[in-house]
């Protein structure tokens, strides 16, 4: 079904004008919502309980709609996404209810006018579930499922959520295109380019048009398809896609926005803050320029430090903020120095909870469970992981540009500044 035929039944069943009930058990009337899968599909379901119907059952719903096994269910969540604002849902919320306080949402967590608030429309979507550890995900061998966390995937890449190097696209670009199509030539790749590819890097060059961009990007393709060995099985294919993705220690972020304040010098006054985004997931946590897409400052959970402060007031240019503190090299020198960073964002106290349930392994223990049932139910689930090698977990990584171009604190061990403090334009808020 189309995009728009899906969302009809969404905004007809009036979720938005509905008040909320005070108890569970006041009966309603049946409605029918929609709920998109990654590949923009939409799937029409007619709830019983109306706007009583929880998380839970949509889920249940879900994962006997797409056949996928109950063992899984874990793996994926339901989640209410807009441009402004994405947020994973509890298994006793009621989707009603959030979209109801959808507005209030957006003013509370995020910077967006009044007129953005006013058009935003949410829509449900069942994707993966953000604190799916990745040792776990690399056990999954079921076909239905592999083929959702692939799509989904391929979404964060070619959309460019993911700050990815262009020859990493071209290789990933390359799996795909022989998902997709039995004999990959360049003629069918330059027809298709567009879903293979980031957009950044099909205008990357201002001065070549954007036909003869995309003609030197499937030709780079097809290479890249020339030069891998020939893969018939589809579910391969999406498994070493996976893999690949699996290297970026950003993979399987939610995305948190908020701002930065660029580093003051003498010879440059005080410019605006930076917008960032801040990607976090069960093991990594990375500040992305929105503007470049590039890595800011990449850090593994267990090498931070965080805190949390709320704002103090309530106003348009009022934040709170989230510290990161973590240690690194100076300068390249072997002086190991303690970096402080200030995120100045109305989505603290999400990134706070977040970073709290990852960094503690909260919830771990629904998906050991998980791979225990898995291994139960059949033993040859080993044998069906690709050979690829696995991303080191727990490594670091830190751009070598964040001293130059964001304000940062350096501290020595003994607690005394290298590089003096500046005092910030925002009044900071009392320490909780």
């Amino acid at each position: 079904m189309s995009t728009d035929d899906a969302q009809a039944p969404f905004r007809a069943a009036g979720i938005s004008d509905v008040r909320s009930p005070t108890r569970s058990d006041i009966p309603t009337r049946p409605m029918e919502i929609v709920i998109y899968s990654m590949n923009k599909t939409g799937y029409v379901m007619k709830c019983e309980n109306g706007r009583n119907t929880t998380v839970a059952e949509v889920h249940q719903r879900m994962m006997k709609t797409l056949q996928l096994p109950n063992i899984y269910g874990p793996v994926f969540a339901l989640w209410m996404t807009s441009p402004l604002l994405q947020v994973q849902l509890k298994s006793d919320q009621r989707p009603s209810r959030i979209r109801k306080q959808w507005k209030a949402m957006l003013a509370k967590f995020t910077t967006a006018a009044i007129l953005e608030m006013e058009t935003d429309e949410p829509v449900l979507s069942f994707q993966r579930n953000v604190f799916l550890p990745i040792d776990v995900e690399e056990k999954i061998a079921d076909r239905e499922v592999v083929k959702l966390l692939y799509e989904e995937a391929v979404q964060n890449v070619v959309k460019y959520r993911y700050p990815t190097a262009k020859a990493k696209c071209i290789s990933l670009a390359a799996i795909q295109a022989k998902i997709e199509h039995k004999a990959v030539t360049l003629e069918i790749v330059k027809e298709s380019v567009e879903r293979l590819l980031p957009v950044h890097y099909r205008y990357a060059n201002r001065w070549m048009s954007r036909i003869k961009e995309d003609e030197k990007l499937a030709a780079q393709v097809v290479g890249e398809c020339r030069g891998t060995e020939e893969v018939r099985d589809d579910v391969t294919c999406m498994k070493k896609y996976l893999a690949e993705c699996r290297e970026f220690p950003f993979y399987g972020s939610i995305f948190f926005y908020g701002q930065i304040q660029h580093e003051r010098t003498r010879f440059v006054g005080q410019r605006k803050d930076r917008r960032v985004r801040v990607a976090i997931n069960y093991t990594h946590l990375h500040v992305i320029d929105v503007l470049t897409n590039e890595i800011i400052v990449g850090v593994s959970l267990d090498e931070m430090r965080w805190d949390f402060h709320p704002a103090k007031s309530i106003g348009d240019h009022v934040f709170s903020s989230f510290f990161i503190e973590f240690d690194c090299e100076f300068n390249f020198s072997h002086q190991k120095v303690c970096h402080q960073m200030q995120i100045f964002t109305r989505q603290a106290a999400m990134m706070d909870a977040m970073v709290d349930r990852c960094a503690n392994g909260l919830g771990r223990r629904e998906f050991d469970d998980m791979v225990e049932r898995m291994e139960q139910a059949t033993a040859e689930q080993s044998d069906c992981r690709s050979e690829l090698g696995c991303f080191k977990r727990g490594a670091s990584i830190h751009s070598q540009h964040l001293v130059n171009k964001v304000k940062v604190d350096r501290i020595n061990e003994d607690g005394s500044l290298i590089s003096p403090k500046r005092s910030s334009r925002r009044q900071q808020p009392a320490a909780s």
